[in-house]
């Protein structure tokens, strides 16, 4: 079979979207894949398919470029997501193996990608078998099973309470907030890795695409602060299912029970999920960090880096 590796267009959308239905079993709407791939305030995506001699659309793999820190270093960070293979087009582990063809297209396509004086990361979070399948055929390099800890029930009593929160508040607030002028210092001094000292850039405009302008999910945003003091974190939560905290940036002298109390005692709901590092009971999940290279270039020397649930593209 003939197989022509190519960028995506836009004509190949609502075949990418019939390809992503076919592979993972739920629906995926050629406005989400809008949304995701070419609304994003990030220094780029890039989009490889493959199609056979009729033009029929075969495999896709997808790659978000953002800004991201190591310290005061700037990275290319960058995100593989929507890696998909037509079963049929599945075949051995070789060197002409499709997926890997197009993992080899997608690395030398993104290495030109945003500021070439900035280092690159590669990441992804397959599940438990493609991470076995990835790692055996040489693209992957595990970095860990995400795992979440859960909260403690919502605290009773004021003393009680007070003690939880150690006098942190939690505070929902309108999406709007990450335009207030007054709080744009804020959301700058915030946006960096706040617990690995690597990762994503979550800036203002960060924030807005991927919750408040999320074309089927809804998000709440909270600010953390003392009492009434200025706001010096802030929290992502679900609007509806399991109370989870999807995105966080807390500051240093703010441990996660005290917050997940305050998080508990704002929203009167209790057990709160975190992927954030605690003294809570942790619990694996079924996504598995990657690191991601086509052309065998990993970086086991740099510090891994502490994902959340909205790093994801699953939550």
């Amino acid at each position: 079979m003939v197989v022509q590796l190519r960028p995506m267009t836009a004509d190949d959308i609502e075949s990418a979207c019939a390809l992503f239905h076919t592979v993972f079993g739920h629906p995926r709407s050629p406005q989400e894949w809008r949304w995701k791939f070419a609304q994003a305030p990030g220094l780029g995506a890039v989009n490889i398919v493959a199609v056979n001699g009729s033009g029929q659309l075969l495999a896709h793999a997808g790659a978000q470029m953002f800004e991201g820190r190591w310290g005061d270093q700037p990275v290319r960070w960058v995100q593989v997501c929507d890696v998909m293979v037509h079963p049929q087009a599945r075949g051995d582990l070789g060197p002409g193996n499709l997926y890997r063809k197009l993992m080899r297209a997608l690395d030398d396509t993104l290495q030109p990608l945003g500021p070439a004086s900035w280092p690159m990361f590669i990441y992804g979070f397959p599940g438990i078998r493609p991470a076995r399948l990835g790692e055996r055929m040489g693209l992957y390099r595990r970095l860990y099973t995400c795992a979440a800890q859960q909260g403690d029930d919502l605290p009773r009593g004021l003393l009680a309470r007070w003690r939880a929160t150690q006098g942190w508040r939690a505070q929902a607030v309108p999406w709007s907030a990450l335009h207030d002028p007054g709080l744009a210092a804020f959301w700058r001094r915030t946006a960096a890795p706040s617990v690995a000292g690597i990762g994503l850039l979550k800036t203002a405009a960060y924030l807005d695409w991927r919750y408040a302008r999320h074309p089927t999910q809804r998000y709440r945003l909270w600010l953390l602060r003392r009492a009434w003091a200025s706001p010096r974190g802030w929290l992502v939560t679900r609007e509806a299912g399991s109370p989870e905290v999807i995105d966080a940036s807390l500051p240093a002298d703010l441990p996660l029970r005290p917050a997940l109390a305050a998080l508990a005692a704002a929203s009167r709901t209790g057990g709160w999920c975190c992927w954030l590092p605690g003294d809570f009971p942790m619990v694996s999940t079924p996504i598995v960090a990657v690191e991601i290279s086509g052309n065998g270039r990993f970086h086991p020397d740099w510090p891994l880096p502490r994902f959340q649930p909205g790093d994801t593209d699953v939550f």
